[in-house]
């Protein structure tokens, strides 16, 4: 693609229709191309140095030649571009909206997630891709793993086999929910109560968005949630109470080299000690690094008196850690896990 020259001062229009197509053109590539495709990658970051370059120079130059009201607008839809190619720590504040499947008389449900811009290490700022896959996967984890727990009478002979909304007194603890995502689907879906915990500083976003979404989660019987600090450092120093939880979710927990250790030890502190008790763990094997703090993390649960009950991946096309203009196919990794029965 040609790209208008500024010192020939393209016009308003040229401007903006240069930078519509250019983001056309980066999401068109993001969808078709592999990791595998190495000649179409030094392609597109040749291309893409082109585009930087571009961009830079629009973000420097007064545009003098445009109205003052119009330059504002090429300006903002320069800078946000600029920080789309950037990744997403680099991304401004926005708001998606993550379509859940269900049943019933709704077939879906749409929460709307405000993201701000990170700050620092705070990646519980943004909805990872990992919670979006397992909160699509709420209502068959429910029946064929969970129904023991979700269902309200403890009935288990209660036909599941048609996929159906879910009520249930089941406490559920979600850690590390960031955005709040898989933990309101599990509230809505399953009909329960979940409480959502992370470290202090994703606190007023996670409340935030549980507010703007509680009228979806409270049409469901039974569903509530709420929200609290939770360092997985000291969970001790933490209000909720011992082994209190029938279930606890955990999605792309894995980032520093104490969380293995620091979380093993959190969902043993948390998880109820009988062997009716579950943990369901998802990690994306986005790298390295990644999967071995998930080694690790097996290594901890093991030393608990955990047991795996079922182990099952997924591939997701993982746009969050990517190299721009290559988008990652990414195992995402799911455990569930139980209290062997000789621990209590």
């Amino acid at each position: 693609m040609k790209l208008p020259d500024l010192a020939a001062k393209p016009g308003y229009d040229v401007l903006m229709s240069t930078l519509i197509s250019l983001r056309k053109k980066n999401k068109a590539t993001d969808e078709s191309t592999s990791d595998e495709d190495t000649g179409n990658f030094k392609i597109a970051k040749r291309a893409g140095g082109y585009e930087n370059s571009f961009l830079l120079n629009i973000i420097r130059s007064d545009l003098g030649w445009i109205s003052s009201e119009n330059r504002d607008i090429v300006y903002d839809a320069a800078s946000k571009y600029m920080a789309e190619k950037c990744g997403r720590a680099a991304m401004p504040e926005m708001s998606r909206t993550w379509a859940i499947p269900t049943s019933g008389n709704q077939t879906e449900i749409n929460f709307t997630l405000r993201e701000p811009s990170m700050t620092g290490d705070n990646l519980g700022l943004k909805t990872w891709a990992t919670s979006f896959v397992v909160a699509k996967d709420l209502i068959s984890l429910g029946r064929d793993y969970f129904r023991h727990l979700l269902d309200p009478c403890g009935d288990d002979t209660r036909n599941l086999a048609v996929p159906q909304i879910i009520q249930s007194c089941a406490r559920i603890l979600e850690l590390g929910s960031g955005t709040g995502l898989l933990g309101m689907a599990a509230a809505a879906i399953w009909g329960t109560s979940v409480l959502s915990t992370d470290i202090q500083a994703i606190q007023e976003n996670l409340l935030f968005n549980i507010r703007e979404n509680l009228d979806k989660i409270s049409l469901r019987a039974g569903a509530s949630i709420s929200c609290q600090t939770l360092d997985w450092r000291f969970p001790e120093q933490t209000s909720p109470m011992p082994q209190a939880f029938e279930l606890i979710l955990v999605a792309d927990p894995l980032y520093d080299d104490i969380h293995p250790l620091a979380l093993a030890h959190t969902i043993d502190y948390f998880l109820q000690k009988n062997s009716c008790a579950r943990v369901l763990i998802a990690v994306p094997y986005r790298d390295e690094h990644t999967i071995g703090l998930f080694k690790e993390l097996e290594g901890q649960m093991f030393s608990r008196n955990f047991e795996l009950v079922v182990t099952d991946s997924k591939v997701c096309r993982d746009k969050d850690w990517a190299v721009k203009a290559v988008t990652k196919d990414v195992m995402v990794n799911s455990t569930i896990w139980k209290r062997r029965d000789s621990t209590f």
